[in-house]
């Protein structure tokens, strides 16, 4: 097992990881006893655990694992980023993102598309829908609710729109003009929490405004020393925590 491509995750005593090595394995989390180890073609993410299922993402794939032996169960057809520009495996091509799992799909994001897998589905699997967006995605999905949240932001000098998406049907539910972000959506008590680049926390209502384009509920700015790069937040016990690019940590009340 080489050196970790990613962070791990742990469900039912199990640790689930992958490697450099293009590899993912599962370690009892109390023996840290080796239980499998599958090597696949590309690996590139955080794996997803969901009703017996490790499911991870590569350059071009998304694979779906048994959770107790490592057999791979499905993998989807090869797809690419969408820009002939990007040399796959590059910084600027990191390929399909982390999933995240819902009742009958696997939703990622990679290059310019959103994509739904079925669960159920045989190789090579290929997505029961799609979205597609000329400035492309640079962060996984998030969902909740039966509805799939994506923030495009390939484009550093591009607002791009946040999108959500019916889960079952890829339709748009709504979209708001936001400037470009590496994170993911984070939600939390019916409200979607975004930031960007440059500092800006937004707050959006999940299920929207009643209208195709909405626009924040609030916002604020952490701009830190006007540096610009990776903001986190999270949202723990009625306050949002974010963190800066030079090391702040902030709580706000909600």
């Amino acid at each position: 097992m080489g050196g970790f491509c990613a962070a791990p995750i742990a469900a039912n005593g199990v640790v689930y990881g992958t490697s450099v090595t293009n590899e993912v394995y599962a370690v009892d989390g109390k023996t840290n006893k080796l239980l499998w180890q599958s090597p696949l073609a590309d690996v590139t993410s955080t794996p997803a655990f969901a009703d017996g299922v490790v499911y991870v993402s590569g350059f071009r794939h998304l694979y779906a694992l048994n959770a107790s032996t490592g057999k791979l169960l499905w993998q989807t057809q090869s797809i690419g980023t969408g820009n002939t520009m990007l040399k796959p495996g590059s910084a600027y091509d990191p390929g399909f993102f982390p999933p995240v799992i819902g009742s009958q799909f696997a939703y990622v994001t990679t290059g310019k598309q959103i994509l739904a897998f079925p669960l159920q589905c045989s190789t090579p699997c290929a997505p029961a829908w799609s979205i597609t967006d000329s400035d492309g995605f640079r962060s996984g999905p998030s969902f909740a609710n039966g509805v799939v949240y994506a923030v495009t932001g390939f484009n550093t000098d591009v607002n791009g729109p946040l999108y959500a998406v019916d889960g079952k049907t890829g339709q748009v539910l709504w979209t708001a003009d936001t400037t470009p972000s590496i994170l993911p959506p984070v939600l939390a008590n019916g409200v979607l929490y975004q930031t960007d680049f440059f500092g800006n926390i937004m707050a959006f209502a999940a299920n929207g405004c009643g209208a195709k384009k909405c626009k924040p509920a609030w916002s604020t700015s952490i701009w830190d020393n006007g540096d610009d790069g990776t903001y986190s937040v999270r949202v723990v016990d009625g306050r949002l925590y974010a963190l800066t690019v030079n090391g702040h940590f902030l709580a706000f009340g909600l």
